[in-house]
């Protein structure tokens, strides 16, 4: 049984209302009445109904009124509207939080009967999917989260099935700015569990690439960022650690992987965020007023800069970042958004900055109050910056390819090693722009490069007791000795067999 309260100014109609209706018959109790709005808000507040039926006209608080102030306070309450104003207007405003039922004065019981036994409905349907979630292991959960999120989940099975394709949702992406923090964000998924479990028809979380990931129904804003404020208290008294929170909404569910994507690009904004726990909204984030054009033409220039930088390519730093804030200042992009580049970029360099520097750059970035006016100078601080760093990392070889060299050196018996692959897993750089980087360096593409490193190895093991099949697995041929042999007498003139006689002679 779910108790029902009842709201109207006018008691007839409320003592009408309780002695007409057939609450048993439609799964409810009807358990009190209330007299206007103020009466009935109190009331909800201590006895939590599920399902309130009310008036719109009181005085006081208004029907409307207490719709509002109950959906950002207590979601989970159901409403049925009774009215005598066949208004649009009416019903719009209550279809905004939620209210599915909005029924004419006057009124007869078995059209309340059947708004009754609808929401009675959805209830159940709602406790069903709660039933459910609990009963999948916390590790299947979080699995088909992740698969869900990656947009690698089957729609038709599994902890979607929960799930109505017409329900709105909103995901909820958490980050603690601590590089060695797999205990840490443990912890603070189990705090937000404690905290939403109860409070929504569907929740989900897992933890997927280092972040603290929770799918909720969708819910007020103010209402879900009051509940991840008290969770970042809560969690910052336990840890003292600052963790960042992003919100976002969700049309439907086939779109939540896209969403989640987005979400994630939002923490490239990092540095804007600062080191405080703090809760964002992702629509308000990424609301700067620039056209397409220009945001392409940025973020292209954003991220050569941001590849040339990483490189520590000492000869086009300066022309990288000379563009890129050429761009920011022709295309009159808020300050706002001029901060959060700068201090990305930033971001990308401080691992070879120590703290002090970095500070003060901070400091002397968010005391210009007249960007439009001062983008060179802002432009000149960055480049002090970042080129001290690019000229303290760069000696007689390209920083980067002495990396590249290094990671090569380690994995030559790696089948798999590639320029594609040290590009893309490794050092997560263009594979293109890498390759040009070595092959200036070096006088030689990458491939050629390994082949004649493994060659080298190659030749090295000929003079040990080790097979012919042994020393080709061990340069990175795996099980094809043919292939390696082959190689290996285009690069000495010799196969191995051959190399090995030869060697002892």
């Amino acid at each position: 049984m779910y108790d029902v309260l009842v709201v109207d100014d006018e008691v007839h109609i409320v003592e009408g209302i309780t002695k007409m209706v057939d609450w048993e018959r439609c799964g409810t109790k009807c358990k009190d009445q209330a007299y206007h709005g103020q009466m009935a808000l109190e009331m909800i507040e201590s006895e939590r109904p599920r399902i309130v039926i009310t008036d719109i006209k009181m005085p006081g608080l208004n029907g409307l009124e207490l719709i509002e102030k109950t959906y950002y306070f207590f979601p989970e309450v159901q409403f049925i509207v009774l009215s005598g104003h066949d208004d649009f207007a009416y019903a719009k405003q209550a279809m905004k939080y939620g209210v599915k039922h909005y029924l004419l004065k006057p009124c007869n019981e078995q059209k309340i009967e059947e708004a009754l036994r609808q929401v009675v409905t959805d209830l159940q349907e709602k406790e069903k999917v709660q039933e459910y979630i609990d009963q999948i292991t916390p590790k299947a959960k979080e699995q088909q989260v992740r698969e869900l999120l990656l947009n690698s989940a089957s729609f038709d099975h599994g902890l979607l099935k929960t799930a109505s394709r017409n329900e709105k949702f909103r995901i909820i992406c958490s980050e603690i700015p601590s590089k060695d923090a797999h205990t840490e964000r443990r912890k603070l998924k189990q705090l937000m569990d404690k905290q939403f479990a109860d409070s929504t028809s569907f929740y989900a979380s897992a933890i997927v690439s280092g972040k603290v990931i929770v799918v909720i129904s969708d819910c007020p804003e103010q209402h879900l960022q009051g509940v991840i404020r008290t969770s970042h208290k809560e969690w910052e008294v336990q840890v003292e650690s600052a963790v960042i929170s992003v919100i976002s909404q969700v049309s439907r569910i086939e779109r939540l992987a896209i969403e989640y994507n987005k979400v994630l690009e939002a923490f490239s904004y990092r540095f804007y965020m600062n080191s405080k726990s703090r809760v964002i909204l992702y629509h308000e984030l990424t609301s700067a007023a620039v056209t397409k054009f220009d945001q392409q033409q940025v973020i292209w220039e954003y991220e050569n800069m941001i590849e040339v930088v990483r490189a520590m390519d000492i000869n086009n730093v300066k022309r990288a970042m000379h563009k890129f804030f050429h761009v920011l200042s022709t295309s009159k992009f808020s300050d706002r958004f001029i901060l959060m580049k700068c201090k990305s970029l930033l971001w990308s360099v401080s691992f070879r900055s120590n703290h002090d520097e970095k500070e003060e750059l901070l400091t002397t970035i968010n005391g210009i109050d007249a960007i439009e006016r001062d983008v060179m100078k802002v432009e000149e601080y960055m480049m002090e910056h970042v080129m001290k760093v690019v000229r303290e990392n760069s000696l007689t070889k390209n920083h980067l390819v002495r990396e590249i060299i290094a990671y090569t050196e380690q994995h030559l018996q790696d089948q798999s090693l590639s320029l594609l692959r040290v590009a893309k897993e490794v050092f997560f750089m263009n594979p293109d722009y890498l390759g040009k980087v070595f092959k200036r360096e070096m006088g030689m593409n990458y491939t050629n490069y390994l082949m004649e490193r493994r060659m080298e190895m190659a030749m090295e093991y000929m003079n040990t007791d080790r097979k012919v099949f042994e020393v080709a697995e061990e340069v990175g041929f795996g099980n094809n000795p043919r292939y390696f042999s082959q190689i290996f007498k285009r690069y000495t003139g010799s196969t191995p067999t051959e190399y090995k006689k030869e060697e002892r002679v």
